[in-house]
């Protein structure tokens, strides 16, 4: 696996070792270099690493075993003062961890019975809080809902719950990167997006620095369709991040922003 942070990649091994290209301070790094990071020979590690999360300077390593480590930068919390990677962060769950994300300073994981916990940089509600409050450690979202998987921004998060079966968004929407539609408000707390449409689920999920990719497709009595998944993007689209939308032309500077999701016509199938 691998993963792409502000001024970093990381590359996850079969083994479940991570190399570290680029920095990333603390506790460094060269550009010219591979850097070994993290593996079977760091003695705080359980198990192996089974997922990375990168931020723009710290990223998070969820084990096997579901325990999370961060390591890079704490400025705003965002590794929970654990930044060294020597201890894991203590989780309010008695559940293993199934899921990490990381935006540019904060930080999200949920765990196998879909409680949802964020911590580090609260501005523009990206925490999803009811404020703009940093937070310290690991704090449950109240969604009311299973959160599936999510996903980071720059300052904005999207958590996908119900299996696939809604989207909500919170955090800064000034480029609509929240996907709400046309009031760009930020929001302190999680809003329901109008995405998926009735009869299908959302199977993968991609958040840029002010936008957002998803890919839906039918849920059928049996499971998924086998149509082709459609793609939908929305948010900040100025430099044809977004891709092309029913009724844009091409050719044609893109809108500076897409602030409701929408399909990408050169994806869809045939009709």
């Amino acid at each position: 696996a691998v993963a792409c942070g502000g001024s970093n990649s990381f590359l996850l091994t079969q083994e479940g070792e991570v190399f570290l290209f680029g920095s990333l301070r603390p506790p460094g790094g060269d550009p010219d270099h591979v850097r070994w990071l993290w593996g079977h020979g760091c003695r705080s590690a359980a198990s192996r690493v089974a997922r990375i999360a990168a931020g723009w300077r710290h990223c998070l390593l969820l084990t096997q075993e579901g325990a999370v480590f961060a390591l890079g930068d704490d400025e705003y919390s965002q590794c929970a003062g654990r930044g060294a990677g020597d201890t894991a962060i203590p989780m309010p769950t008695g559940q293993a961890v199934a899921g990490v994300a990381a935006g540019a300073c904060h930080s999200v994981a949920w765990d196998c019975a879909g409680a949802a916990f964020v911590w580090g940089h609260g501005g523009n509600g990206r925490l999803g809080l009811g404020s703009s409050q940093h937070c310290r450690s690991p704090t449950q979202v109240e969604l009311g809902e299973a959160v599936s998987t999510a996903g980071c921004g720059s300052n904005f998060t999207i958590f996908v719950t119900r299996q696939g079966g809604s989207l909500w968004a919170c955090g800064g929407n000034r480029y609509g990167q929240l996907g709400l539609g046309p009031d760009l408000t930020a929001r302190e707390a999680p809003s329901q997006l109008d995405l998926p449409r009735d009869g299908e689920i959302v199977v993968g999920l991609s958040c840029g620095v002010n936008h957002a990719l998803c890919l839906t497709r039918p849920r059928t009595p049996h499971g998924l369709g086998t149509e082709r998944p459609v793609a939908w993007a929305w948010g900040c689209s100025a430099s044809g991040q977004c891709g092309r939308a029913a009724g844009e032309r091409r050719n044609l500077p893109p809108p500076e922003r897409r602030p409701s999701p929408e399909p990408l016509v050169d994806f869809l199938g045939p009709s």
